[in-house]
């Protein structure tokens, strides 16, 4: 091979080099399975379904052996670092007898359970040995040799043990129930994002990104220590703080989000099959981690929010198994990424990851100050029939761009309704909320940014009690079907609706009365429109969760470095 062949190896195997790969999901999805595949030493021991080598039924599957023909001489096994053991070592910067005081408490207190003499003083024994190796691997890292040539066995000794702390301790805490172990290590990791300690939960912002700066650390370790020895690539098991994955995602470029999603249903049979966890184990651990309640305050900063982290992805993967450990069809789309994150441009994208694209884009138009939401209808071959995206009707002012001193003020008033600016109850509310003597410590604080508020919230507060009626917008999929209706466009019977959030039950009677045969959505959205519209009837649309590549991910993975008619002819034309 001549010099313009190795410079394009070269070029690769720069980005195979360096992987980062956050895994994200609600518990029971298949993120631990996603992270046990790509631990596989050896492209033999993933097990990938063998490809079609002939007569092709569809593009897909053409598309596969591609993947599955590249994969096969570039696959990489992946380091996993799991958010629990990166706790386990934050654990470890606490004092022995405080932690496991603390530990003592909170089991009495959530769990009901008292910890025995002997279970405190064998804790106690294996964290001081943990704290001992971790000592010594420090003396070792401050001796004046090159990193790479230190007594490496120190750090992957103090790695792998982690685990076995975090075993160990999850051993105890279910002693008392299955769901003792969620609750308190969710409560260390919000007291670690709030003071920076594992036993407080004083806030400090400037300890939110403790367990994102501490698994960092980790990384550049291990990437210092095998620096010019192999590849660096790196699986965190798993994200649930949003905040954590944005974190990442401003460090490295070469960071992908991954959420696993799966049928609810499907979900909790896994968790009732392979964890003997009950209806109401199952639903205290989802508030966990996905509260039901919007959050507030420091809570955002500090707190699980696995439904953020979930619009947040780089990448869906929709994992249908149902109790198997064969999982083909989860392995493919894997592969299909990590493909793509090696040799950008290797396929095209799919016509559903097109077209979610498109809504996800348009989401951004939205100027909803809650929640963004994209819309797209096409025909039964994917062809765009209408784009939407949630905000006010046309000609009336999007929340973002009206603000609460423009409204007391009698300003703009174009931009407010009639009933805003003379409603005598309405403007008593807000001006109670938002007082005239704090303009000044507000606009402080804005430091600005423009005050916008929430007519729903408002209204709501003025009525006593919630109402969705109040919103000022339309929904995405609504406005996506007055698009069409407005502008004389084709009829959408049998068509497909991808929306970057499922159909409320007022979108979702539309799209059954339209005549949508088929529904793609990233976010599930809460409330019964599945079960009780789309799931009745003769004429019920199909569901399904999608899978694929959005925002700056889908550009990263399906740009092409260089066109692959160059490359080929770098590759086949300069052999020596």
């Amino acid at each position: 091979m001549k010099e313009e062949g190795k410079a394009l190896n070269r070029l690769y195997e720069e980005r195979e080099n360096f992987i980062l790969i956050g895994l994200t999901g609600r518990i029971g999805s298949g993120s631990s399975q996603v992270a046990k595949i790509l631990k596989n030493k050896s492209f033999a021991e993933v097990q990938l379904p063998p490809p079609q080598r002939d007569h092709f039924n569809n593009i897909d599957e053409r598309k596969y052996k591609i993947i599955y023909d590249y994969l096969s001489h570039h696959w990489k096994q992946f380091q996993c670092i799991q958010i629990s053991d990166v706790i386990s070592s934050l654990i470890l910067e606490t004092n022995t007898d405080d932690f496991l005081d603390f530990l003592s408490y909170q089991l009495r207190e959530i769990g009901g359970y008292r910890l025995h003499e002997e279970e405190y003083n064998n804790l106690k024994k294996f964290i001081d040995n943990l704290k001992r190796e971790k000592h010594l691997w420090n003396q070792e890292d401050k001796k004046e040799i090159p990193f790479k040539e230190k007594n490496y066995s120190y750090f992957e000794s103090y790695f792998e043990q982690l685990p076995k702390l975090t075993s160990k301790l999850k051993e105890i805490l279910e002693k008392s129930s299955k769901t003792t172990y969620s609750k308190i290590y969710k409560l260390i990791g919000d007291n670690l994002r709030s003071s920076g300690k594992a036993t407080e939960q004083s806030f400090n912002q400037e300890n939110i990104f403790t367990i994102a700066d501490t698994t960092n650390k980790i990384i550049k370790t291990i990437r210092e220590a095998k620096k010019d020895r192999e590849s660096t690539l790196f699986v965190i098991d798993s994200i649930r703080n949003p905040l954590e994955a944005i974190f990442f995602r401003e460090r490295y470029s070469a960071f992908y989000l991954v959420s696993i999603n799966t049928f609810d249903n499907n979900r909790k049979q896994r968790l009732r099959e392979r964890y003997n966890l009950n209806d109401e184990e199952i639903e205290l651990i989802d508030n966990l981690e996905h509260p039901k309640d919007k959050l507030k305050g420091k809570d955002i900063f500090i707190s699980q929010n696995v439904k953020k982290c979930i619009e947040l992805s780089d990448i869906h993967l929709n994992n249908p198994q149902n109790g198997k450990e064969n999982i083909p069809v989860l392995k493919k789309q894997l592969a299909h990424y990590i493909a793509l994150m090696m040799h950008p441009g290797l396929i095209t994208p799919t016509p559903i990851e097109r077209s979610m694209q498109i809504a996800y884009s348009a989401k951004l138009n939205s100027g909803c100050i809650s929640r963004q939401v994209g819309a797209v209808i096409t025909d039964q071959s994917y062809s765009i029939k209408a784009v939407g995206w949630n905000n006010t009707p046309e000609g009336q002012v999007p929340c973002l761009f009206r603000s609460v001193e423009d409204l007391l003020c009698h300003h703009d008033e174009k931009g407010f309704s009639d009933y805003e600016l003379n409603n005598p109850k309405f403007r008593e509310k807000i001006s109670k909320i938002y007082p005239k003597n704090q303009v000044k410590e507000r606009e402080k604080s804005l430091r600005g940014r423009n005050h916008s508020f929430c007519f729903k919230d408002i209204q709501n507060q003025v009525d006593g009690k919630q109402n969705q009626v109040h919103t000022r917008s339309l929904h995405a999929e609504e406005n996506a079907f007055l698009q069409i209706v407005k502008y004389g466009g084709e009829g959408i019977n049998g068509g497909i609706l991808f929306s970057t959030a499922s159909p409320c039950e007022l979108c979702a009677k539309k799209a059954y009365q339209l005549g949508i045969k088929q529904i793609i959505y990233i976010d599930p959205y809460p409330g019964i429109a599945t079960s009780h519209i789309f799931q009745s009837g003769s004429l019920r649309p199909k569901l399904d969760l999608f899978h694929g590549a959005i925002g700056r991910a889908y550009y990263q993975l399906y740009q092409p470095t260089l066109s692959f008619k160059d490359e080929l002819s770098m590759l086949i034309n300069n052999m020596d």
